[in-house]
């Protein structure tokens, strides 16, 4: 799927926004959420703050992985959603295998990332 994927799903307001993950490593049985919007339309990233389960923490570059390898990407792109636990939560989403995370050499997969509303992305 292209960068034209993630998109509001419902003309009403509230206006809803969907992720979709093929069966891959990351999410075996493939993964399809529903998230409320809280904010403007999607921003396409190239960058996030985040910290891994490793402890590293810096702006990790961040693509959407297109094939089950992560070596075909895309954009990814992030939107202010509401969370039930946090309130307002940035979504971070990308292809159809979900996200592709590099910082100094390392390499993370994950399928998204649910985030406080203030991280920073480039």
């Amino acid at each position: 799927m292209d960068s034209e994927r993630l998109a509001t799903v419902s003309t009403e307001n509230p206006t809803f926004t969907d992720v979709f993950v093929e069966p891959c490593a990351i999410a075996q049985d493939g993964l399809v959420l529903r998230f409320m919007l809280a904010g403007p339309p999607a921003k396409t990233i190239e960058a996030v703050r985040y910290e891994d389960d490793d402890g590293r923490s810096g702006l990790w570059r961040v693509r959407g992985a297109l094939d089950a390898d992560g070596s075909n990407t895309d954009v990814a792109r992030a939107v202010l959603v509401q969370d039930s636990g946090e309130g307002t939560s940035l979504l971070i989403e990308g292809g159809t295998h979900g996200l592709v995370l590099t910082l100094e050499g390392a390499t993370v997969r994950v399928p998204y990332l649910l985030l406080a509303e203030n991280t920073e992305t480039a």
